[in-house]
C-alpha cells in the first residue's frame, strides 16, 4: 500500500540529492541520503512496480556521482532480484569508469596506491571496487545480462584484498533465491 507513495516521493526529486562518499576512518553520520533511503525503501517492499524508478534513478549516475547512490540503487535492485532489473545493471556497470578495479596483481595494486592520495590508505581504490562489487553482486543476483556479473564477480575472486576476494566467492556459491510466486 505504500509502494505508490514511495515511488510518488522518489518520481518528485528531479536529480540526486547530497549523497555520501565512502571514505575508511572518517565516517561519522549518515551514510543515507533521504533519496538512498527511498531507493532502499522501495527494493525491500518486494514488490518489482518499484523497477523503472529505481533504474530511471541509476541511468542518471555516473561514475563521479557519489557513492551512496549506487550502493543503494544496487541495494534495491538486489533485494527485488527480478531479471528486468538485469539489462539495467549491466549497462550501468559497462559505464565509463565504473570497472577495472581488480586488484589481482602485486602491479596493479601498486599501481592503483601510487595514484590516489592516500597511498596504501587511500580510499578511492576500495571505494571504487566496492562500488563496482556491489552492482556486479546486484546484477548477478538479477539473474545476469551477457553473464557480466559472474565474470566481473569471478575476478574479484582473484583480488590480493581478502575481504573483497571472500565476498566475490561467497556470492558465486551462494545458491540465487526462487522468485516469489
Amino acid at each position: 500500500i505504500g509502494v505508490p507513495l514511495l515511488i510518488e516521493k522518489a518520481e518528485s526529486h528531479e536529480q540526486w540529492d547530497a549523497g555520501w562518499n565512502y571514505r575508511g576512518m572518517g565516517q561519522f553520520g549518515s551514510a543515507l541520503s533521504p533519496l538512498d533511503r527511498l531507493m532502499i525503501a522501495l527494493g525491500r517492499s518486494g514488490d518489482v512496480a518499484a523497477i523503472p524508478v529505481i533504474v530511471k534513478k541509476m541511468e542518471a549516475l555516473t561514475a563521479k556521482d557519489d557513492f551512496s547512490h549506487h550502493r543503494a540503487c544496487a541495494l534495491a535492485l538486489e533485494l527485488l532480484a527480478d531479471p528486468a532489473a538485469a539489462k539495467p545493471l549491466a549497462e550501468h556497470l559497462m559505464k565509463p569508469g565504473m570497472q577495472g578495479f581488480v586488484h589481482d596483481t602485486l602491479e596493479k595494486a601498486r599501481k592503483a596506491d601510487s595514484e590516489s592520495p592516500g597511498g596504501t590508505v587511500a580510499v578511492e581504490t576500495r571505494r571504487d571496487s566496492i562500488r563496482e562489487l556491489a552492482v556486479a553482486r546486484a546484477l548477478f543476483r538479477c539473474g545476469d545480462y551477457g553473464d557480466l556479473g559472474r565474470q566481473t564477480l569471478g575476478q574479484y575472486v582473484d583480488d590480493l584484498r581478502g575481504h573483497f576476494s571472500r565476498h566475490a566467492k561467497a556470492v558465486l556459491e551462494t545458491p540465487l533465491k526462487k522468485k516469489r510466486p
